[in-house]
């Protein structure tokens, strides 16, 4: 009996070239790779076009699902462009957001124990110490993420931790900037839409929260306020922020939508920060991307500033900077790390 069923020229067509593509990249890419001598261990690095290729499936992906979804091993689309972390090798940024991630009564008493051992050190070498904890992105401006993305719990895991420090009391200068960037989210860009990490603005804002706790000061709240202008965010004091265009998130680029999703970076101005607001001291901050990306705004207040990445750290490395101030910062997404000390 014959099939009525014929395939049509176009399929055919489709097939092929997608099957000689499938053949030429693997063999393009050992070909450079044996004249360049870069490993076989290296060989997901160094595909052939791999960018142009998760930059093709990243917007067609998008295209056929009306601007809802897109395929990205790394990167969530949220809602109005924003971008958010979705790995699992890097911290599990939506299960923190989910409220599935969580510590035992052990292991947040293991961490406090170990943080307070290395700040009576501190205290007994006259170095002042604060502990900071930020949120991840997804946190902050969970507005905009997808509504396909549930939480199982509203309370994640550094909330879990932030309640546990707060009622041991084991931590001095213990700052979680949670409910202070929660709060001024809708008013002020503190993280990127692009990017992983916070702005200029977002480091300020807590940069001045742990500031605080260095010092030992209670009393009135900071006042983060502020207000957006055209050209520049201006806070509370005064203190200025310039809005430059074409900054390119980290999202941005392991996805390959840099054409489509391009972001604006706000950095300090320098001759807008208060004299009187400024430290003949050297601050050593020990900790992750985050407290790297803080750098620039702490420099503005201190004399001198030397980060240490926690994966690098060792204790003999504080004495070597002679700080007068150390914040040990730390993502949500890191936490963990905190056993390390």
């Amino acid at each position: 009996m014959k099939s009525n069923s014929k395939i049509k020229p176009d399929k055919c067509i489709t097939g092929i070239v997608v099957a000689a593509f499938i053949t030429i990249v693997p063999v393009l890419t050992l070909i450079r790779m044996a004249m360049q001598g870069i490993p076989l261990s290296q060989y997901k690095m160094n595909i052939v076009g791999k960018f142009k290729l998760i930059g093709f499936n990243t917007e067609f992906t998008e295209l056929v699902s009306g601007g809802e979804y897109m395929e990205s091993g790394s990167v969530l689309l949220g809602k109005d462009g924003w971008l958010f972390y979705k790995v699992d090798t890097d911290g599990t940024p939506l299960y923190d957001y989910m409220g599935l991630n969580r510590f035992s009564e052990d292991e947040m008493r293991s961490i406090c124990d170990g943080i307070g051992a290395l700040q009576a050190e501190l205290t007994e070498a006259g170095i002042s110490s604060a502990i900071l904890t930020i949120p991840n992105k997804e946190q902050v401006y969970s507005r905009y993420m997808p509504d396909t993305v549930e939480k199982i719990s509203e309370v994640s895991r550094l909330d879990q931790f932030s309640q546990y420090v707060r009622e041991k009391g084991k931590l001095k200068g213990y700052t979680d900037v949670s409910d202070v960037l929660k709060a001024e989210a809708d008013k002020l860009p503190l993280y990127y839409k692009t990017d992983t990490h916070w702005t200029g603005v977002g480091a300020y804002v807590a940069l001045k929260e742990v500031m605080k706790a260095l010092d030992d000061e209670e009393g009135e709240d900071t006042d983060i306020s502020g207000t957006v202008e055209e050209d520049c965010v201006v806070m509370a004091g005064g203190v200025r922020f310039v809005r430059t265009p074409g900054f390119e998130g980290d999202l941005a680029r392991i996805s390959a939508t840099l054409d489509r999703y391009t972001d604006v970076s706000y950095q300090p101005d320098a001759a807008s920060i208060p004299e009187e607001d400024k430290r003949d001291k050297t601050l050593l901050i020990i900790g992750d991307s985050f407290g790297d990306a803080m750098q620039q705004v702490a420099r503005q207040y201190y004399r001198e500033v030397v980060f240490i990445q926690l994966t690098d750290y060792e204790e003999s490395m504080i004495y070597e900077h002679s700080p007068d101030d150390v914040i040990i910062e730390c993502v949500e997404r890191y936490l963990p790390r905190l056993a390390s000390y």
